[in-house]
């Protein structure tokens, strides 16, 4: 891998211009945030007191996969 692709995935190649497509983005988001009460302040923050659960992402899935009903069954 070449050095330049290298710090381009890495974002090593340090503070860049914006584009047109990020310049459109940043724009459309002025414009929904204009006139809003929470403009320019922090938002609150969100604590997670808990670690995610391999059940959650179980049943997140819609249930166990096929592999892991075979895997009990052994």
């Amino acid at each position: 891998m070449e050095r330049k692709e290298r710090e381009w995935i890495l974002g090593e190649g340090g503070i860049r211009d914006e584009n047109p497509i990020e310049r459109r983005r940043r724009l459309a988001v002025d414009r929904d945030l204009e006139g809003s009460p929470h403009r320019g302040k922090p938002l609150r923050r969100r604590y997670r007191n808990a670690a995610p659960s391999v059940d959650g992402y179980v049943a997140s899935l819609g249930g166990p996969l096929p592999y892991m009903v075979r895997l009990r069954e052994i």
